[in-house]
C-alpha cells in the first residue's frame, strides 16, 4: 500500500472497477483510498420519478451545504428529470407550491457550486429553463461539461445552447417544440466546436425554406473537423451530411434516406419536390462506417466504397425453442436487404458468424452473450426455492474472511453482502443478506465475532459522517452512538 501513496492515478483506476455503492464503504478502509474512493462515490447523482427524486435533491443541497469545502462530495455526473420540479403532491396549494420551490432552490444551489461537473443529463430541458430563469444561467455558465445531454429541448434550450461557455467533447439533443430554423441555429453553436460525437434525435426538415438554409450555411464553409460520429434517431439524413462534411461514422435508427435523388425536374414546383432536393446529396458517402437498422438498409442511396463497414442492426433475438427460424428469417431478410449494395468479404463473414454463433449457442443452451439461457437444463432456478445461499457459500465466505484478517492487521470490522440472483439471462435480484462482525484476538489468531446490523449500519454511517472526515481517526465509542 505504500507504493500507492502517492500514484493517484493507480488508486483512480482502482476506484473506477467499483460501482458507487461499493466504493462508499470502500473509502473507509483506508486514507490512501478515502479521497479517491469518495469522489466516485458521490460522483454521479440521478434525480427523477417525480417527489422520490425532489425529496433526494432537497436533503442531498443540504448535505453539500455543509460540506462546501469538501470538494470530493460534491457531484462530476448529474441527471435530472424534470418531474422533480413539479411533484404531484396532494394538499394544501400553498404546501405544493413551498416544496416546488425548495427544489427549485435546491437544483439552483448545487448548479451555482458544481463547477467540477462534467457531465449533465437534463430530461424535459425546456420545462426546466421556463421553470426558472436562473437554473438556465446556471448552466450556460458552467466551464467543465465534457458530456451534455438535453431532452426536450425548445427555443430556450436553444437560446442556452448558443451561450454556453463549456465546450464539451459529447452532445446529444433531443428536440421537442423548436421549429426547422432553430433546429439549424443549435447545429451551428459555437458549443459545437470541439465536439466528437454528436447525438441528434427528432430532427425533420420538410420545408423548402429550411432547406435553403441549410445550403447557404453550408457555403459559409465553417467546419466541424473533430466531429467524427454521428447518431441520428428519428431524423432526415442528408442535412446532417451538408452541414458536418467530416463524419467518418454514422449510425442511423429510424432515419429517412431520400429515394431518387436524381429525379427531381427543375419545373417541379417547391411544394411537389422531396424532402431532400437541393441538398448535395448526390455525391457518394464518405464514410468508414455506418450502422442502421435492417428495414432501412435498402434506402441507403450510395453503394459504399469497399472501406466501409456496414452494420445491419435487428431487434435483439433471445434463445428460444424457435431460435433456429428466427435466425433463418433474420439471414434471409439481411440478404434480400442487401441485394444490390458492394458488400466487402469481411462484412459478409461477419454477417455469417453472428447466425452461426447463434445457432452454436442455441445448441449449447446459452444466450449470446454468454449466460445461461432459461431452457437450458442448467439454468434450474434453484435460488427461487430458498431464501439463503447455498450450501457451498459458508465455506467460501470462511476462507475469504480469514485471508482478509489475516492480511489487514488494522482490520477492527468486517461486513459481508451477498445478492441472490437468478441464473437466467433477466439475473433478477432474489434475496439478500448482510452480516457484520467485530475483529478480536483468539490466543494467536483474530477471528470475526458476529454483531448486529444495527451496530454495523452505524458504524458504517460514522465513516462517512463529517466528524470522521475532519481527522480520520476512527473513534468506537462516537460511531456505536452515532445515528
Amino acid at each position: 500500500m505504500a507504493s500507492l501513496v502517492h500514484n493517484h492515478d493507480v488508486l483512480d483506476m482502482i476506484t473506477r472497477m467499483l460501482s458507487p455503492q461499493q466504493a462508499i464503504p470502500f473509502s473507509s478502509s483506508s486514507r490512501d483510498f478515502h479521497a479517491a474512493a469518495r469522489k466516485h462515490a458521490f460522483s454521479s447523482i440521478n434525480l427523477e420519478n417525480g417527489i422520490t427524486g425532489a425529496s433526494r435533491l432537497i436533503r442531498m443541497y443540504q448535505s453539500l451545504l455543509k460540506s462546501t469545502d469538501n470538494r470530493t462530495i460534491w457531484p462530476r455526473k448529474l441527471e435530472v428529470d424534470a418531474s422533480i420540479l413539479r411533484p404531484d403532491l396532494y394538499g394544501p396549494l400553498r404546501i405544493r407550491r413551498r416544496f416546488e420551490q425548495l427544489s427549485l432552490d435546491a437544483l439552483i444551489g448545487i448548479l451555482k457550486n458544481a463547477y467540477d461537473l462534467e457531465v449533465l443529463y437534463l430530461d424535459g430541458c425546456e420545462d426546466v429553463f421556463e421553470r426558472d430563469q436562473r437554473i438556465a444561467e446556471c448552466v450556460v455558465t458552467l466551464p467543465n461539461i465534457a458530456e451534455l445531454r438535453l431532452g426536450g429541448m425548445g427555443r430556450a434550450s436553444v437560446d442556452v445552447l448558443d451561450r454556453m461557455i463549456s465546450r464539451p467533447k459529447m452532445l446529444w439533443l433531443y428536440f421537442g417544440r423548436v421549429t426547422p430554423s432553430q433546429m439549424l441555429h443549435a447545429t451551428r453553436a459555437a458549443v459545437l466546436d470541439h465536439v466528437e460525437e454528436l447525438v441528434v434525435d427528432g430532427f425533420h426538415l420538410v420545408h423548402r425554406e429550411a432547406q435553403r438554409e441549410v445550403d447557404s450555411r453550408r457555403r459559409l464553409g465553417k467546419s466541424y473537423p473533430s466531429l467524427r460520429k454521428l447518431t441520428l434517431i428519428g431524423c432526415t439524413v442528408y442535412p446532417f451530411l451538408d452541414l458536418f462534411l467530416d463524419i467518418r461514422w454514422l449510425r442511423a435508427l429510424q432515419c429517412r434516406f431520400p429515394e431518387d435523388v436524381d429525379e427531381v425536374s427543375d419545373n417541379d414546383s417547391p411544394d411537389d419536390q422531396p424532402s431532400h432536393a437541393g441538398f448535395s446529396s448526390q455525391r457518394p458517402l464518405q464514410l468508414e462506417h455506418v450502422s442502421t437498422l435492417s428495414d432501412d438498409a435498402e434506402h441507403i442511396p450510395a453503394p459504399p466504397s469497399n472501406s466501409l463497414e456496414l452494420v445491419l442492426l435487428s431487434e435483439p433475438v433471445f434463445p428460444s425453442e424457435g431460435l433456429s427460424d428466427k435466425v433463418s428469417a433474420l439471414a434471409l431478410h439481411v440478404d434480400e436487404a442487401l441485394s444490390g449494395h458492394n458488400i466487402t468479404g469481411e462484412t459478409a463473414y461477419h454477417i455469417g458468424f453472428i447466425a452461426t454463433h447463434l445457432y452454436a449457442s442455441r445448441d449449447r443452451g446459452r444466450a449470446p452473450d454468454g449466460t445461461l439461457s432459461e431452457d437450458s437444463e442448467d439454468s434450474e432456478d434453484e435460488s427461487d426455492k430458498e431464501d439463503s445461499p447455498n450450501s457451498a457459500w459458508p465455506d467460501l465466505l470462511r476462507r475469504m474472511e480469514t485471508v482478509h484478517v489475516s492480511a489487514i492487521p488494522s482490520l477492527r470490522f468486517f461486513s459481508v453482502l451477498c445478492d441472490v440472483r437468478r441464473s437466467s439471462y433477466t439475473g433478477g435480484l432474489v434475496c439478500s443478506k448482510l452480516t457484520w462482525g467485530r475483529v478480536e484476538r483468539d490466543g494467536d489468531s483474530r477471528v470475526v465475532k458476529p454483531i448486529s446490523n444495527v451496530v454495523g449500519e452505524c458504524i458504517h454511517r460514522y465513516l462517512q459522517s463529517p466528524e470522521f472526515c475532519k481527522t480520520l481517526q476512527f473513534d468506537e465509542d462516537a460511531a456505536l452512538r452515532y445515528a
